[in-house]
């Protein structure tokens, strides 16, 4: 148990008592250096005196909220118990781990670079966050990123500004606040103003649209838009590498 952790959990507002204690027992089990635990569903839903479907949707709620970031882990074509990291200070632990659960080597993906390496934060793990108080981040520019995204992915569905509410605008509004409270390994952010974090989402639609997975030019898969975008895991997998196009042999 790491106490710094529970002092964070317990200062956190949740939409809910039942993602308030969720939170907490994750907490419980954190190993108090990188913010990682990996309790199996079953062992949490019984500490948190709820099923398991009902645990799901409050560990997926926090994920969409910026709390906290789930990693899908399989060994030899076996489901393990998922990895979590909790958001809080991140103490300098190993970012996201890819699929065969080796870590990224250094270098990583990111919106910071110019060429294959658009997107930085590769090696940095989705949830560091520098001690900033959200009352101070600029609010969330959503019209502004819904632009930037018909800019770059103008053949992928575009989202209607009056119809963009509820689920994706609290994903939009996380990942906004990463971009702005996130921290690199040397303790740079990656955007310190409005503007900064803008010209990142920018950069970031831009590399989205060289994945020919992504914008469904390979026709493997044609679902992507804006909501799956900004959802926890799938921007993590994105940030990651996962979808880049693969050099020919």
């Amino acid at each position: 148990m790491s106490f710094q952790d529970m002092a964070w959990a317990v200062s956190q507002k949740c939409e809910s008592p039942g993602q308030k204690l969720v939170l907490l027992m994750l907490a419980n089990h954190s190993n108090g250096h990188t913010g990682q635990c990996n309790p199996s569903h079953k062992r949490l839903a019984e500490e948190c005196s709820m099923g398991v479907s009902t645990l799901k949707r409050n560990i997926a709620s926090l994920a969409d909220a910026g709390l906290l970031t789930i990693e899908h882990r399989t060994q030899d074509g076996v489901s393990l118990p998922n990895q979590y990291r909790l958001t809080p200070l991140n103490l300098g632990g190993v970012g996201p781990n890819r699929a065969d659960g080796q870590p990224k080597s250094g270098g990583g993906v990111g919106p910071n670079r110019a060429t294959k390496q658009e997107v930085e934060p590769g090696s940095e793990p989705i949830g560091a966050t520098a001690p900033l108080s959200s009352a101070k981040l600029p609010p969330c520019p959503h019209i502004v990123l819904l632009d930037l995204f018909g800019k770059h992915l103008p053949t992928l569905p575009q989202p209607k500004p009056e119809l963009w509410d509820g689920k994706n605008e609290a994903a939009m509004r996380a990942r906004w606040k990463w971009v702005m409270t996130a921290t690199k390994k040397n303790g740079d952010r990656y955007a310190s103003t409005k503007d900064e974090a803008v010209a990142w989402f920018d950069r970031f639609f831009a590399y989205v649209s060289k994945s020919d997975f992504l914008t469904g030019r390979s026709d493997k898969w044609t679902s992507c838009d804006l909501g799956w975008l900004v959802k926890a895991d799938n921007f993590t997998k994105v940030l990651q590498g996962n979808y880049e196009n693969k050099a020919a042999a």
